[in-house]
């Protein structure tokens, strides 16, 4: 390039070094960013060394990678995300908090690969509740967890002996972004009037019965938020309506009374199972629920 009288531009020196790091040269890569003010006043920047810092994670030369952050700002969510995986790695995760921190300062946003580095980190480590906190967490951030979040604490689940539970409750979210598929093609009931569709798997919808539209799911002005038993019942005197909800997630059972005129839930308790199961119908007497 200098033979011909072209001189080198940052690109070309985040280019050069980012092969140099993909191939394990880190000496030679340090070397050429050393050399690069020095020889052509070209200043390295944030892709140089956030190249330099992957690599330094890789090699397992963390203490180094955290180091250099420290040298250059601008640095994105990615490079932050990798030393975050390199600290879970190092048996360092209470570090990881500085890490976010810096990374609230520095006015860059946690992000899907983020948050995948601290479920993973969490994994390992076998703290899966901590695993789902972070998941609810980038949730409730408004970041939509992706087929790699679900793996990874499928496969934690699965290393924890908890195959069953990574099977009911995640599973189901990979193939339809929500654990039951949202259906009602089991039972048509009547109560106070009203039309519902329902299955074992979501809650009622109300539809029109004159032109079969749906008019919207009944969750009883937001206090209901289990699936429905096809079939439930109304309490004999009372005209209450007696329903279960079965869920492949905890509670897995549930046991609701919706008041007479449909706008309260009256009573709702969780049965206690351990484990999940299917409930299409239940009978109601004035002692008992069965």
């Amino acid at each position: 390039m200098l033979e011909r009288g072209i001189e080198p531009s940052i690109v070309t020196f985040g280019t050069l070094i980012s092969a140099l790091c993909n191939n394990s040269k880190l000496d030679e890569a340090f070397k050429l960013k050393e050399e690069m003010p020095r020889l052509y006043n070209i200043e390295p920047n944030a892709f140089v060394y956030a190249a330099l810092i992957k690599a330094l994670c890789k090699s397992g030369k963390l203490e180094e990678a955290l180091s250099l952050r420290r040298e250059i700002s601008g640095l994105d969510s990615a490079v932050y995300s990798t030393l975050i995986r390199a600290l879970f790695k190092a048996g360092r995760k209470g570090e990881v908090v500085e890490i976010l921190e810096e990374m609230k300062k520095a006015c860059v946003e946690p992000d899907v690969v983020t948050y995948n580095a601290m479920i993973a980190g969490f994994c390992d480590d076998g703290d899966l509740d901590a695993a789902l906190g972070a998941m609810n967490e980038m949730k409730k951030e408004g970041i939509k967890p992706d087929v790699v979040s679900y793996n990874t604490v499928i496969s934690g689940f699965c290393k924890k002996g908890r195959a069953e539970d990574a099977v009911e409750g995640f599973l189901p979210k990979l193939r339809f972004g929500k654990i039951n598929k949202y259906l009602s093609n089991a039972n048509v009931f009547e109560h106070i009037g009203r039309i519902y569709s329902i299955a074992e798997n979501h809650i009622p919808q109300e539809i029109d019965i004159f032109s079969l539209d749906t008019l919207g799911n009944w969750d009883i002005n937001g206090e209901w938020d289990q699936p429905f038993t096809v079939h439930p019942k109304k309490a004999p005197g009372s005209g209450e309506l007696v329903v279960i909800g079965a869920d492949a997630a905890k509670p897995y059972l549930v046991l609701g009374i919706i008041s007479a005129d449909g706008k309260k839930l009256r009573h709702k308790v969780d049965l206690k199972l351990n484990r999940s199961i299917i409930c299409h119908d239940t009978s109601v007497t004035n002692m008992y629920n069965i």
